[in-house]
């Protein structure tokens, strides 16, 4: 008889673990799933944009934190490009 208590207990414990576990998984999956963070790349800025309108922030390079489904942001590349298009004329 003094054995039961203390089996209830090791079983509340298991239990616990058990949705420790499955609360953890859910986290993650929500993290993957809704991906709350973007990561601008090095000559690159980010434009916020929430339910498609433009607001005045622009992001750095870097990792930043947005709210999923309601902002999206657009990378935007700032690198200057050469256009090959330098034509030398000779008189």
């Amino acid at each position: 008889m003094d054995n039961d208590p203390l089996r209830e207990i090791k079983n509340v414990l298991k239990k616990r673990q058990w949705r420790g576990l499955i609360i953890s998984v859910a986290l993650v999956v929500f993290l993957f799933l809704f991906k709350p963070w973007v990561q601008i790349g090095a000559g690159e800025r980010g434009i916020v944009q929430n339910f498609g309108a433009v607001q005045d922030v622009v992001l750095d390079e870097g990792i930043h934190f947005k709210i999923p489904i309601v902002q999206t942001v657009i990378p935007m590349d700032i690198k200057i490009q050469n256009s090959g298009q330098c034509r030398f004329l000779i008189l």
